[in-house]
């Protein structure tokens, strides 16, 4: 058991760096979004998710919540 906690351990702290390494460029989400009608004005990055201020095709201002490393979107919603 104790020869298993430290591979654990470095496990868990190589998890981040993995799960950074396979996110997608944000230069490359931005291009999907604008292929999809978006007018991106706003982007915020952090651990979990992508946050974009956007306008619609249809002129509505929404926020978007993105998967970093697919680029799906998770949420849109009425930026007001």
């Amino acid at each position: 058991m104790r020869q298993l906690l430290p591979a654990f351990a470095l496990v868990l702290l190589a998890a981040p760096a993995i799960a950074q390494e396979a996110a997608r460029p944000l230069s490359a989400l931005i291009a999907d979004l604008e292929a999809q009608g978006y007018r991106v004005t706003g982007v915020d990055v952090d651990r979990a998710d992508i946050e974009i201020d956007a306008t619609a095709a249809d002129g509505r201002r929404v926020e978007l919540r993105l998967d970093p490393a697919t680029g799906a979107i998770l949420s849109e919603t009425a930026d007001d």
